[in-house]
């Protein structure tokens, strides 16, 4: 899942990506912010459609497949980006219990 997420960032020409773990109030959120060219705000909507792409090589399966593995552990995953910005993905999952 966060393979995908660092793939789309190296694919929007992202000169720098930032990844940040950050646990609270029992959830763990992994941050990824880049650099790149960012979305449109026309395609954002889509992103986690099952075999959207904005390319013409890949299956557009990536983000739809990270979305269904984040619900199905009962989390969450969120993307804001800004046009010729970056792109910032946050997923947020219940936190394992500590010992």
């Amino acid at each position: 899942m966060l393979l995908n997420v660092l793939e789309n960032a190296r694919l929007a020409n992202a000169r720098h990506v930032e990844v940040d773990v950050v646990r609270t109030d029992g959830r763990v959120e992994i941050v990824v912010g880049d650099d790149g060219v960012g979305i449109p705000d026309s395609v954002l909507p889509k992103i986690f459609e099952p075999h959207f792409s904005t390319r013409t090589s890949g299956s557009g399966l990536g983000l739809a497949i990270s979305r269904s593995l984040v619900d199905a552990w009962g989390g969450e995953i969120s993307v804001s980006s800004t046009r010729g910005k970056g792109t910032r993905v946050v997923i947020a999952l219940a936190a394992a219990a500590q010992a």
